[in-house]
């Protein structure tokens, strides 16, 4: 599914997930992921969703989803929230279509947030 990435000084690993040639392009749980995780998506053929866990007792947990392929402008990309959790303040689920781009978020133990 992955691999890790690590820094040339021999210091931490970054986990990501999803290459150019095999990046993530279905439906997923960011649970399946480990926190700090970078998934690499791509809404090549069509768009999809990632599915939020539950935010009690996961403070401090974040990700990172990045288009690699500079699709998302065609075809978003759905941060689905779970019942009762806020995505920035909101009670919606957040649709991300920037081409190209990433978004990172974290969660504060009660709502999930961008930074």
């Amino acid at each position: 599914m992955g691999g890790t990435f690590i820094w040339p000084d021999g210091g931490g690993g970054l986990a990501v997930y999803g290459t150019l040639a095999a990046p993530i392009n279905a439906a997923f749980n960011f649970a399946d992921y480990p926190s700090g995780a970078v998934i690499n998506i791509s809404t090549i053929p069509g768009a999809f969703s990632g599915t939020l866990p539950a935010a009690a007792g996961r403070r401090g947990v974040h990700y990172t989803v990045t288009d690699i392929v500079g699709n998302l402008a065609v075809a978003a990309f759905t941060i689905v929230r779970p019942a009762g959790v806020l995505f920035q303040g909101l009670n919606v689920d957040y649709i991300y279509g920037a081409a190209w781009g990433s978004l990172h978020f974290y969660c504060d133990g009660v709502d999930w947030n961008l930074l």
